[in-house]
């Protein structure tokens, strides 16, 4: 029993749950948004090579048109007049007519050919497999769904099968396809199946999906979707402050085809672009994103020393007067880049104001070090002004003679003489003047000052200290004293009587 081409009666059983007519003048962004729109892009995407997809049957001005028109009436296709026949498009409408020449389209347009590269492909439609290896060996057949392959079912019993062509692969159970079907009164339909049933859709009773026939001029391409980076200040860079909110587009326009979006984080760009409706950067080769306000842009900086810093001790308290001591080579820092990293360097070249051995002054109140790299240090100065300690008395101290014997001379041998300062400071051994003159005679018997004067600071001062002369007896009178003592002693001996 000869197969027949009934996939008419299958759709009008089927459409509500495998697949739906999506109409023809359905936005063509709808697929991308159903595509990527909440759900996080794999690090890894397959792009396949860009064609126009087709939603509505072409014109009598659509460049491939012939490729809907049976070879009989002035086109390309070698399959037979559709049923019902379109008035333009002959080959419709049938499925087989329709496969045969979207396939040849699809390879024409990215080709940039025209006429039927494929032209026998226009046998029942179970029979394309069969068809593919005996007469186009470059054909590849397997169960992965692509974009611009043919969708093959074999027909149970006397039906002669059905097949459709992939337009967009949403995942590998998700597709769009765009077919006909023979005594259909619609003869072109987009839409979309879904692969829930091991059959894509069709009823499982009539039909059996045999596998997808790729088209040579469609060529897979995978990228690697460009991960965030740590933060590099010496990179051009660009931070997405949102998850999976930026597209990922493979050229600087929001025409050009989106492949995913960006995670949150740093990303190193390598080109940029001014368009009509964005600033563009380029993150890897075929991942272009545009400028919003969920972007910041990190230009990289040219790397330089923001400041420096003394990393060791110096003198900086001087006396008006003072000379000035600085090392001159050697000198240990710390360098402050403006990429963020801090370098302990140490420096053998460099000039300092004041020079090295600088009477300085009140006025000098920083060291400015010229280093030759360009850049200046300045250190803090605190001159201060000497302030000469004035003399506030003189004292005495050390040991020496104070008892003397009438007739002795005065004996200052031991005697310090210290000037006491107003800031508590001790000179000992000053010059000095005393009176009686050391070394003079004592004439005087009793209790004598002897005064110590100094002249210091052109001001004179003076203390004393107490001497005590006693009298020293001749013999006559320790003689004289003798007697009188025997006679006391004697008139003490009547008395007891």
């Amino acid at each position: 029993m000869k197969k027949t081409d009934n996939y008419q009666q299958n759709i009008d059983e089927n459409s509500d749950k495998n697949f739906e007519s999506i109409g023809y003048d359905e936005p063509i962004d709808l697929l991308y948004s159903e595509l990527v729109a909440s759900k996080e892009t794999p690090e890894q995407v397959i792009i396949y090579t860009d064609f126009t997809r087709r939603t509505e049957l072409p014109t009598e001005n659509d460049k491939y048109v012939k490729s809907y028109i049976r070879e009989a009436d002035g086109g390309w296709n070698l399959a037979i007049k559709g049923k019902p026949t379109h008035e333009l498009c002959t080959v419709l409408s049938n499925c087989v007519g329709w496969a045969a020449g979207r396939y040849n389209e699809i390879y024409d347009e990215i080709k940039n050919i025209t006429g039927h590269h494929y032209p026998y492909l226009v046998c029942n439609a179970e029979d394309f497999p069969v068809r593919a290896k005996k007469s186009y060996p470059d054909i590849i057949m397997d169960q992965t769904p692509e974009p611009g392959a043919i969708m093959v079912w074999e027909g149970i019993g006397s039906l002669a099968g059905h097949v459709a062509i992939v337009e967009e692969v949403i995942d590998n159970n998700t597709v769009y396809t765009s077919e006909s079907g023979y005594g259909s009164t619609i003869p072109m339909r987009y839409q979309k199946r879904v692969n829930d049933n091991g059959c894509w859709g069709m009823n499982t009773t009539n039909y059996k999906f045999t596998c997808f026939m790729h088209n040579p001029a469609v060529e897979k391409t995978i990228i690697n979707i460009v991960q965030p980076v740590e933060r590099d200040v010496l990179i051009d860079q660009l931070y997405i402050d949102t998850p999976n909110y930026s597209y990922i587009r493979m050229d600087h326009s929001t025409a050009s085809k989106a492949i995913g979006q960006f995670k949150q984080g740093y990303f190193n760009y390598t080109d940029s672009f001014i368009g009509d409706d964005y600033v563009w950067y380029k993150l890897a080769e075929n991942q272009w994103v545009a400028k919003t306000g969920h972007i910041q842009v990190y230009p990289k900086v040219n790397p330089s020393i923001e400041k420096i810093e003394l990393n060791e001790d110096y003198t900086n308290t001087y006396y008006a007067g003072d000379f000035l001591q600085f090392k001159m080579i050697g000198l240990n820092c710390k360098e402050y880049w403006n990429t963020g990293e801090v370098k302990d360097v140490v420096y053998n070249n460099y000039k300092i104001i004041p020079a090295n051995g600088t009477a300085l002054t009140v006025n000098d109140t920083k060291i400015i070090i010229n280093f030759e790299n360009n850049l200046t240090l300045e250190l803090p100065l605190e001159i201060k002004v000497k302030v000469e300690p004035k003399v506030v008395k003189i004292q005495l101290s050390g040991t020496y003679k104070t008892e003397y014997w009438e007739g002795e001379k005065l004996d200052l041998t031991g005697l310090i003489v210290e000037a006491v300062y107003d800031n508590g400071e001790i000179t000992s051994s000053i010059p000095y003047i005393a009176s009686p003159q050391a070394n003079s005679l004592l004439p005087f018997m009793g209790t004598q000052n002897v005064v110590i004067a100094a002249y210091l600071d052109n001001k004179g001062f003076s203390t004393s200290f107490k001497i005590n002369v006693k009298h020293k007896q001749t013999a006559a009178e320790k003689f004289s004293q003798m007697i009188q003592a025997l006679a006391n002693f004697i008139r003490s001996l009547f008395n007891k009587k």
